[in-house]
């Protein structure tokens, strides 16, 4: 529970997870847009923690599932524009990262 998150490793902790966490119901479609709603009123810092995932998991998606892949990065594509509060420099490497893929089949 949110509670026992933050009193186990704090009010910050408890933010991010909670601000993280993908809680919205639906088809993946509206759930991805209601994510993206949500993160774009998240603090700038918690903005910086989900584009450094999405730099971590280009590399291991493209390798472990291509099939996958081309519509991860057209929902990542999607995403990056409500992250305007994230550190500027990594939202660049993300944005690099998910336009230069390319799927081949």
């Amino acid at each position: 529970s949110p509670e026992e998150i933050e009193k186990h490793f704090g009010f910050q902790v408890s933010v991010a997870v909670l601000s993280l966490s993908d809680l919205e119901v639906g088809d993946r479609d509206t759930r991805k847009k209601l994510s993206r709603q949500r993160l774009a009123k998240t603090p700038g810092w918690v903005q910086t923690i989900k584009v450094a995932d999405i730099i971590s998991n280009t590399g291991s998606t493209m390798n472990h599932d291509s099939v996958f892949a081309e519509k991860y990065f057209a929902e990542k594509r999607l995403l990056l524009p409500w992250l305007k509060d994230a550190n500027p420099h990594l939202l660049e490497v993300a944005w690099k990262q998910v336009s230069q893929v390319k799927i081949t089949k």
